[in-house]
This record gives structure tokens, sequence and C-alpha cells, in this order.
């Protein structure tokens, strides 16, 4: 609501507005003037400016807002996701740039908060990651108009990063592994075999329940998964559609399950097909310490994280020429454009084998 009075106080005009800020509370705004159309034109290129409502000049600190954003990424992401981004946010955005007016931020405020980074020597992988925090904060703010203009974070280019290229094992040091799998007690080494028979994430594979065996059919539900933070477990459903597939499983997969039946019975079938010996989720940390490890080491491959399994896997699946859309479900993508982006270099290096492949096809000499 918008109202213009005049002061006998100071012989001044005073127009004011109403506005309401990112947490729900209403203040009002004045704007003064030595005569009533000036105080009205300052309130009025005001509201023009910022986009028709003034609540930016309430909400305070870059810190208050993220704050407030960070607890509805609580609510509505992944745990796993939400623990990164208050991590982030906590150790690297929060002391360098949390203080600061959030309404007159500025990409020169970004600028400078890349150098600070450089100079603490933090690594460029995680300062890719404030990038993508600040920025979707930004973007937040904006929607809400919390923030006026472009968001910073998309106009200053944060330092250079260059990620790692994933390691894959090959077709035979992937065979060797799984037969030592197979032939371990290991009461995870069944999990082991199915990263990379079937392409399961470390959640996917132990968030499974046995009802997501169909032993008839030979086919694996993928339904949700196990998200660890800190010691705190809990489980979601997959982050689309696509993510909760059926898979159907090849021999080495539905022996490993067997066995691990087998040694589950003991424990008690019911629930996780894998869990502690004290029948609770597997701890991330012990399992890759004291188990993925070890087994490493026992079938002489390369060194390569639970994840590079998958990674193996798809790597795999390319160079037995199976089609990108089809793997691209097995993975469990959202789509077969993304899958092709992710393995461009395997593909890329398929390219010549295809092409002479053809050029021997079809000579006539």
């Amino acid at each position: 609501m918008a109202k213009t009075k005049f002061r006998e106080a100071d012989q001044r005009w005073v127009a004011t507005v109403e506005v309401q800020s990112f947490d729900g509370r209403r203040k009002r705004r004045w704007f003064y003037g030595a005569t009533k159309r000036e105080a009205e034109t300052k309130r009025d290129d005001a509201i023009a400016r910022e986009g028709g409502r003034l609540g930016a000049a309430q909400v305070g600190t870059v810190g208050a807002f993220v704050d407030r954003w960070l607890s509805e990424v609580d609510r509505s992401a992944q745990p796993t996701t939400a623990a990164v981004y208050r991590g982030v946010w906590a150790k690297h955005c929060e002391p360098r740039i949390g203080k600061k007016r959030l309404s007159s931020f500025k990409p020169c405020d970004v600028s400078v908060f890349y150098d600070q980074l450089l100079a603490a020597n933090v690594g460029r992988a995680a300062i890719s990651k404030a990038k993508v925090v600040m920025h979707r904060a930004f973007q937040v703010a904006r929607r809400r108009r919390d923030f006026v203009g472009d968001n910073p974070f998309a106009l200053v280019a944060a330092p250079r990063y260059q990620a790692k290229e994933r390691k894959s094992l090959t077709l035979e040091q992937a065979r060797r592994f799984i037969a030592v799998a197979l032939q371990s007690s290991d009461r995870y080494a069944g999990a082991i075999v199915l990263a990379i028979s079937c392409g399961l994430r470390w959640g996917e594979v132990f968030g499974l329940v046995w009802g997501d065996v169909d032993w008839v059919n030979g086919v694996l539900s993928v339904r949700r998964s196990l998200q660890q933070v800190g010691r705190a477990f809990s489980f979601s459903e997959g982050k689309t559609e696509t993510a909760r597939r059926k898979i159907t499983l090849p021999s080495m997969a539905i022996e490993a399950l067997r066995r691990r039946q087998a040694i589950a019975e003991q424990d008690g079938p019911e629930g996780l097909v894998f869990t502690s010996i004290a029948g609770t989720p597997v701890d991330r940390h012990d399992f890759r310490e004291r188990h993925f490890k070890r087994l490493l080491k026992a079938a002489e491959v390369p060194v390569v994280s639970f994840h590079e399994l998958r990674h193996s896997f798809a790597t795999l699946q390319f160079q037995l020429g199976q089609p990108t859309k089809v793997v691209s479900e097995i993975l469990g993508h959202s789509g077969p454009g993304i899958t092709a982006r992710l393995y461009q270099h395997v593909i890329g290096d398929m390219h010549g084998a295809a092409m002479r492949a053809i050029d021997e096809a079809l000579s006539t000499s």
C-alpha cells in the first residue's frame, strides 16, 4: 500500500510503500522530496527498477537468504544433496560473502570471491561446486524478486576446472574382479558383481530389498536408493521415473544374489539384501575401507571407486556395440543425450572401428 504525506517537522514530503521480505515480514520504505511529486517520483522509480516490488531492500545479507533457502533444500532435495550444499556453503561461501548485502551484491563481488578461494588454495573442483550452489541460490532470489537484476554468478566465469576422466576396468579386469568376488566369502562381494554386471549406483545396490528380486523371471526392480549423511541413513525414490527401472539380471548377478541370500538367511532374510552383521544399512566408509579395497587387491585390478564399476559397465556396453538408448535405460539416465555426453570419449573412440568395418564391408577389391 502506497501513501504520501507532508511532514511538518522538516517541511518535506514523504512517499511510503509497504513491502514484504523473503521471510514473510512486512515493512515500510520511505522516499523523501521537497515536493509531493519529487517524493512520489522517487518511490515510483524504485518500484520500476525493482520489478514492481521492493522486498529486496528488506532481505538483508546473502547469508540470511541462503540460510533460509537451505532450509527449503533440506525439505525438498535428497539428503546427500542437501548435505553437500550445506557443506560447501559453510566451508567456502559463508565466511567470504555471507555478510554482504544481497540487494547490492555485484559481479565484482563474485570475482573477489573466486580470487579469495584461489588464494586460500581451495581446489578447482570445490570452487566449481561453490559456483553451482551460489548460482542456484541467486536464481531462487531472482525468481522471488528478493534480488533484482541478472544473476551475478552467471556473469563471471569461474576458474577453469577440468573434471578428471573416470577410470574403468577392461573386459579382462572386470571378469577377474567378478570371479574373485564370486569365490569370496565377503558378505558384500555380491554388491561388486551387481555394480559391474548391472551398472547400479552405490545407493541403488545397498537400497535393494529381497522383494525387488524376481527369481522366476530373473528381473531386478530398482526402486529406491540408500542415502547416508554422516552416520544417519535414509531411503529415497529415484530422482526421475527412468531411475526407477527393471533390469534383466545376467547369470553372474543371479549367482551373486543366491550366494548372498544363503548368508542373509542366517541374519534374517527380511528387508535389505545387503546389511551389516547387526542387520543395519551398510556404512559407506566401512564398506570401502574394510571390504572393497581388500577385494580390489585380491583381484589384482587397478584401484577404482565403487562408482567407477558403474562406469566400467557402461564403457564395456559401448565397446560391445550396444545402442546408446539401451545403455541409457539400463543405467537409469533421464535420456540418451545425457548418456552420450557422459561417454562421448568412448563413443568417439569407436568411430574409427565403425568406419573401418563399413569400409571393409563395402570394399569391392
